[in-house]
């Protein structure tokens, strides 16, 4: 989405671009060098995490052995760690925060020959020297955007069947929203967007959803942000819309437990919501606490349950092995998923990223079991990461039965469709069997 959003603005000012995406496309290292010679790119961006970061570097040493490129590094980690990653001889520039009109000042600049001095938002290389721009301004008017560049992608390739909720493919990805004003320790989403929380209009968004039924025979969206509900009328005016338009489409979105009620709910699910995506993270209060949640386990029962009244199905995301959870701490967090029996649930351990309040804590008391990068695997009396994996797989499996026997229950031809997928992944079945 992120890379889309940058073309579309570069295309809307008569640039020329090419997205490549390498994983979608199985390219290693070879394939990717040769996509690259063909196209014979004056810039190449590429937007980099903190999971993903040593593949970016080694794309951007695969660039320069193969044009004279300028490689210019964007995303999370780039805006997290930019003073360290200018520093490698491949990258030439670095993006901070949203990049689109400092991508686009760039390019200007520098088809013009002017200098990247004063260009807020990047940091840069001249003359073998490190200049470091001021940060750049959020975009105050998200609807100045235009849509992503689809376009630009071999969109028949993806399978677009990504649901929690069960909707009908083809599904695809929308973002009306950027940011968020809560400060949970685990997460970054603050650190790289700032406190600043800012949306599209309901026309805007509703105008995208049309694009993708005319164009892309679109039957599902999946609004993909932090807080979908953060702001009601937001919301409402999206559905709204939907409705006045008479647009019949189903959709899933995220958001937290504290920012939903039945009223809104009700208004959703008749504007096609079927599913809706919790951070319950966890069912022991003292560590909803300490990852500064701003949630009761209460509030994440009422969510549920009125989600369910309204006909929303309801997924959660839950955390074990925080830095200073205990065993009990993680047994409540087990019991509290079977209690609220969401189907799906995702369940993982903690890792820390960077620059979370978290990550800083796991790093000043050196609880670390191993690292990925600068991702942080945790170790503590308690627990490591071997220990939460083996946990984590004893909750999945259980989990995995429990939907087989309620499928079973409602529709049974359902139940056999989920089982015989099961056995078409061998190894992920023998696996459950043998722990079985």
């Amino acid at each position: 989405m992120g890379l889309m959003f940058l073309a579309a603005i570069l295309v809307r000012e008569g640039y020329n671009v090419k997205i490549i995406d390498a994983y979608l496309e199985r390219l290693n290292q070879l394939k990717l060098s040769k996509k690259i010679l063909i196209q014979n790119p004056d810039i190449v961006g590429i937007t980099t995490d903190s999971c993903n970061f040593y593949e970016s570097i080694r794309i951007a040493k695969l660039v320069k052995n193969v044009t004279h490129a300028l490689v210019v590094l964007g995303g999370p980690h780039a805006t997290i760690r930019a003073k360290e990653i200018i520093n490698y001889p491949e990258v030439d520039v670095v993006v901070i925060g949203e990049g689109e009109n400092t991508l686009l000042e760039i390019v200007n600049r520098l088809e013009n020959g002017k200098s990247l001095e004063g260009c807020k938002g990047c940091f840069f290389k001249e003359n073998g020297k490190k200049k470091f721009n001021p940060f750049r301004e959020r975009i105050k008017n998200f609807d100045t955007l235009p849509f992503p560049a689809r376009h630009l992608l071999p969109y028949k390739k993806y399978p677009r069947l990504y649901s929690s909720g069960g909707l009908k493919a083809p599904i695809d990805t929308i973002s009306t929203s950027r940011g968020c004003p809560y400060n949970c320790s685990f997460c970054s989403s603050r650190i790289i967007w700032g406190k600043t929380y800012q949306h599209r209009s309901p026309k805007k968004v509703v105008d995208e959803i049309e694009f993708l039924i005319n164009e892309y025979d679109t039957n599902g969206v999946y609004f993909r942000e932090d807080n979908f509900t953060l702001k009601k009328n937001h919301v409402i005016g999206i559905c709204e819309e939907l409705r006045r338009r008479k647009i019949d489409i189903e959709w899933e979105c995220s958001s937290r437990v504290d920012l939903v009620d039945k009223t809104l709910l009700k208004i959703m699910a008749r504007a096609g919501c079927k599913s809706i995506w919790y951070g319950v993270e966890s069912g022991s209060q003292k560590t909803l606490e300490k990852i500064n949640k701003g949630i009761t386990l209460e509030k994440s029962r009422k969510a549920v349950k009125l989600s369910r009244e309204v006909g929303i199905n309801v997924g959660g995301s839950f955390i074990i092995g925080i830095p200073g959870e205990t065993k009990e701490d993680i047994n409540k967090t087990i019991q509290f998923i079977k209690e609220l029996k969401l189907t799906p649930s995702a369940i993982h351990y903690f890792y820390g990223i960077p620059d979370s309040a978290l990550y800083r804590e796991v790093i000043d008391n050196n609880w670390i079991d191993s690292a990925y990068g600068d991702i942080l695997f945790v170790k503590t009396p308690e627990f490591n990461k071997r220990s939460l994996q083996k946990i984590i797989n004893s909750v999945r499996r259980d989990l995995w039965f429990y939907n087989i026997k309620s499928k079973l229950k409602q529709k049974p031809l359902n139940a056999v469709k989920f089982s015989i997928s099961a056995i078409k992944q061998p190894k992920k079945l023998l696996s459950l069997l043998r722990n079985f």
